[in-house]
């Protein structure tokens, strides 16, 4: 919830998974220039879960934006923890399944990057799924 001049605003939920992730969500569009009051979020929680970090990053300025490089990797392979290799095609109909224990392998290509001491490299891997209950 967002706290903003005397009105509360949902906006978000994020299911944490079972194992640690970082889960990212997008406050600028809440954010005003006009710095008139402070901004307060409020965090519930549907269920035991673990809090392990919470963090704001600022913004990219204009200047940053043009100098910043998105490279989308093109996923070389996937391997389920039972030793078997998931076709393309399975995963684009969703027929990948983990059960409790089980994990994914992704294999991307590797690319030698020289970097100056102000410059960082940053992965982000963005999935989808949904939980059944067994």
């Amino acid at each position: 919830y967002l706290f903003n001049q005397g009105k509360t605003k949902k906006i978000g939920i994020i299911h944490p998974r079972e194992n640690l992730s970082t889960e990212l969500m997008d406050l600028s569009p809440y954010l005003t220039k006009k710095k008139t009051s402070p901004l307060e979020i409020s965090l519930e929680w549907t269920n035991t879960h673990n809090l392990n970090f919470i963090g704001l990053t600022q913004l990219l300025t204009p200047k940053e934006t043009t100098t910043a490089r998105i490279n989308n990797l093109k996923l070389i392979s996937l391997k389920h923890s039972h030793n078997r290799e998931i076709k393309n095609g399975e995963l684009k109909k969703g027929k990948v399944e983990l059960k409790p224990g089980q994990f994914l392998e992704l294999t991307f290509p590797y690319q030698k990057i020289s970097l100056r001491p102000n410059e960082t490299i940053s992965y982000i891997l963005k999935s989808k799924g949904y939980y059944e209950k067994e």
